[in-house]
């Protein structure tokens, strides 16, 4: 490349950052529901449930760098995939945002666990979330009771699937024992 092609180059980036700057602008210009209503980070189903509970879509999600799975999945009960789901939402407690994870299942027979369907998370950033099928269970070792992290583990759970949330080196995992939540922090 010569250096009038290099010019020309660098000319247009300078424009297309600059148009790309007064679109973002604009867009910070416009009321919250405008914004919120140009986009969807889930299928309109799970966003439809979440509003009809009082939770909505976790709008910025995707805000930060490095690659990172959906903050949805299918398939975490029994039968066809597309017929339960576990996603992340939020919603305004007092002027504070506040996170959880919830699960929808088209028929009672679909719900593959015994906890609660929807559970608030206060303990770090909200991670894609993908299913892990083979959970190897250590007592005492990794797990712990999410609404009690000093109880003890009684008898061996089975091994079951649990729902895994993964963002830039920070792995939880949850997994349904004894009608109680748990969980698996890794780094």
């Amino acid at each position: 490349m010569n250096r009038t092609n290099i010019a020309v180059a660098l000319c247009l980036c300078v424009i297309a950052l600059s148009c790309n700057k007064m679109e973002s602008e604009d867009a910070d210009k416009a009321p919250l529901n405008e914004n919120k209503a140009a986009f969807s980070v889930m299928p309109m189903e799970l966003v439809e449930l979440a509003e009809k509970n009082g939770y909505e879509q976790v709008y910025d999600f995707y805000d930060g760098s490095g690659f990172i799975n959906p903050p949805f999945v299918y398939g975490v009960g029994s039968g066809p995939e597309h017929e339960s789901a576990a996603f992340w939402a939020q919603n305004d407690v007092g002027g504070k945002r506040k996170y959880y994870l919830m699960f929808f299942y088209s028929k009672p027979s679909r719900k593959s666990h015994t906890c609660p369907d929807v559970f608030e998370w206060d303990r770090g950033s909200l991670g894609g979330l993908i299913i892990d099928e083979y959970i190897e269970f250590i007592p005492d070792e990794e797990f712990k009771f999410l609404n009690d992290l000093n109880k003890q583990v009684s008898g061996t759970p089975q091994s079951s699937k649990g729902i895994l949330s993964y963002r830039v080196g920070v792995e939880v995992l949850f997994f349904c024992y004894d009608n109680e939540w748990m969980i698996r922090f890794r780094h």
